[in-house]
């Protein structure tokens, strides 16, 4: 058997899904090791759950619209910001948001802390605080 035949096997012995095996060929292909393939293949599959979990969660918030008070607040951050605030609403973890920005996890804690401290958190508390004072008295 030559090697690519071995490395055939080997790629189709870690998955059954298309498009990851193609992926897996480009990888090989591009200078890397058949010994690489398999823990290669573990990143494109976490990779595809993490997409597959932002689509889950999208398709919420699309059920489920954010309020315009929010969408306000967005328009006030920064386009970093911005991504993982929205990443943070639909649940990713500090974890997840690093594998999927390709951030450190310490460079999106930073960012996280920024943003707890924008001012932009006390309008929207400010607002909040304001409108449930008017459903309670209503």
């Amino acid at each position: 058997m030559n090697s690519a035949d071995k490395v055939s096997n080997l790629i189709n012995s870690l998955t059954s899904d298309e498009d990851q095996r193609q992926d897996l060929w480009v990888y090989y292909l591009s200078g890397h090791s058949s010994e690489s393939l398999s823990s290669y293949v573990n990143d494109l599959k976490l990779e595809t759950k993490l997409e597959r979990d932002i689509q889950a969660y999208l398709w919420y918030v699309f059920k489920n619209p954010p309020s315009d008070n929010f969408m306000k607040l967005l328009e006030q951050l920064s386009d970093v910001e911005k991504s993982i605030v929205c990443l943070l609403a639909l649940g990713l973890t500090v974890s997840q948001l690093s594998e999927y920005k390709g951030m450190s996890e310490i460079r999106i804690r930073q960012v996280i802390s920024v943003l707890r401290d924008n001012h932009c958190w006390e309008q929207l508390y400010a607002e909040e605080k304001t409108n449930r004072r008017r459903t309670l008295r209503s």
